[in-house]
């Protein structure tokens, strides 16, 4: 089995206030640390509100890469806590979850 290993730079992330309305760009990185090429199978957002893009190229051992995405603010007001499901050709667990955390405010009328 080509299994390998991943870690995640940063798979949780507070970005703090956004005005209802805006869309937030969001990239959480990983390295593979294993000694085969990382695959990243499939990346699915946890909700509609929420797009990501990935590498399809496998990423070669030590190297980085990033997982991109973009959050849609609009009627989504208050705390937002919204996950992305990963799955890759990792060793012990294929899944890996990596979140964002925002605050929407409501725009001023």
């Amino acid at each position: 089995a080509q299994l390998t290993t991943i870690q995640w730079i940063d798979s949780a992330k507070n970005l703090g206030r956004i005005n209802e309305g805006q869309t937030l760009k969001i990239a959480f990185r990983f390295k593979n640390t294993g000694d085969k090429p990382l695959i990243i199978e499939s990346v699915v957002p946890g909700c509609g509100c929420t797009v990501a893009d990935y590498p399809k190229e496998p990423i070669a051992p030590d190297a980085e890469a990033e997982i991109t995405g973009a959050f849609d603010s609009k009627g989504r007001e208050g705390l937002q806590h919204k996950e992305i499901r990963v799955t890759a050709n990792t060793k012990n667990s294929k899944d890996h979850t990596i979140s964002f955390d925002v605050e929407v405010v409501k725009a001023k009328a």
